[in-house]
């Protein structure tokens, strides 16, 4: 039997290894490089709290799993405003953010 914060970090961590591929939507851990790189910029305000530790993680983090936030609610939503509203965002990657919400497992874990 499998708990909540293994499944999230394994998904995480094989997501940073692997494109995501759901129907004809394929997701790519870049993306949430270069979201992390374009938030905030231009003295825009942040719309996540990802940190270095979430975008590269060290072996040790990977075992953490709060540092598996990049799969939130809050990143999805950030990543369609921006594919939405930043031409730099659009034009640079050929992304679309894959219909997932796993924001329901973090909620699992409070």
């Amino acid at each position: 039997m499998y708990d909540v914060p293994h499944l999230l970090k394994c998904f995480r961590n094989n997501f940073q290894k692997k494109d995501l591929l759901i129907g004809n939507q394929r997701a790519q851990w870049s993306i949430i490089e270069e979201l992390y790189a374009t938030d905030g910029e231009a003295g825009r305000a942040r719309t996540t709290t990802l940190t270095d530790k979430h975008i590269r993680p060290t072996s040790y983090d990977k075992m953490k799993v709060n540092h598996a936030e990049v799969l939130s609610n809050t990143v999805y939503i950030s990543l369609s405003m921006y594919l939405k509203t930043c031409e730099r965002f659009r034009m640079d990657h050929n992304y679309s953010v894959p219909p997932i919400n796993i924001n329901n497992g973090f909620s699992l874990l409070k």
